[in-house]
């Protein structure tokens, strides 16, 4: 089954929970508008996108894909994750599509990895929460322009796979840390880089980081 709101654009709103079974999809497209989708629980098996110009601004509280569950932005679209919690799956860009992400958490613990593939913004004074096992094969940016930018870590252990990159903008206010609710406990996060390129200026902070080989940590920019 197939859900495509007139236009692209409209609402898909609700207090329970939407089911998106495998081989289902739930398009933002054919028009140029928003569509909001602000369930309070989202299980998603199938396609979640937004593509031809359309916006899709994923509210729901929780996320969980399936093993096959896939987040697509698409050609010359935008997917913004207002989402607080997104598990496992798939999030995928073709083209010029981008995601951003508005102090969203990506939760890959439990044995279901999140995989990104594609490009992911997170814009400046907002963060970007990460849990489990992120494999980034595309490009994360932490865009400050002078506000509180970051990635933070949760759990005693993160693991990066992939070969992606992380980008850090110019300033020295973008932040690769251990979350503050966890540095307050005196606690820090193991991260594994395991392959990824994280460059550019900023902190990396309040961790304890193994860089594996075929890793690189290449500061790059003015602070």
């Amino acid at each position: 089954m197939s859900i495509t709101p007139s236009g692209g654009a409209g609402e898909i709103l609700g207090t329970g929970t939407l089911v998106n079974q495998a081989n289902g999809q739930i398009f933002a497209a054919g028009g140029t508008g928003i569509l909001y989708l602000a369930v309070a629980n989202v299980l998603n098996s199938g396609k979640i996108e937004a593509t031809n110009n359309n916006e899709l601004y994923l509210e729901s509280p929780t996320v969980t894909n399936s093993a096959n569950g896939v987040i697509v932005s698409g050609v010359n679209s935008t997917v913004v994750l207002f989402t607080d919690d997104v598990i496992g799956g798939t999030l995928d860009t073709t083209q010029t599509g981008i995601f951003d992400a508005v102090d969203t958490e990506l939760d890959g613990s439990g044995g279901h990895p999140v995989t990104l593939n594609g490009t992911l913004d997170v814009y400046d004074n907002v963060g970007l929460v990460v849990v489990g096992v992120l494999n980034n094969i595309g490009s994360i940016s932490l865009g400050s322009t002078g506000d509180l930018t970051f990635i933070a870590l949760e759990g005693s252990e993160v693991t990066l796979e992939g070969h992606g990159n992380i980008i850090l903008s110019g300033f020295s206010e973008n932040s690769i840390a251990t979350s503050s609710s966890l540095t307050k406990l005196g606690q820090l996060t193991h991260l594994n880089n395991d392959g990824n390129t994280i460059s550019g200026a900023g902190s990396i902070n309040n961790l304890i980081l193994n860089n594996a080989k075929g890793s690189l940590i290449d500061a790059t920019g003015a602070c």
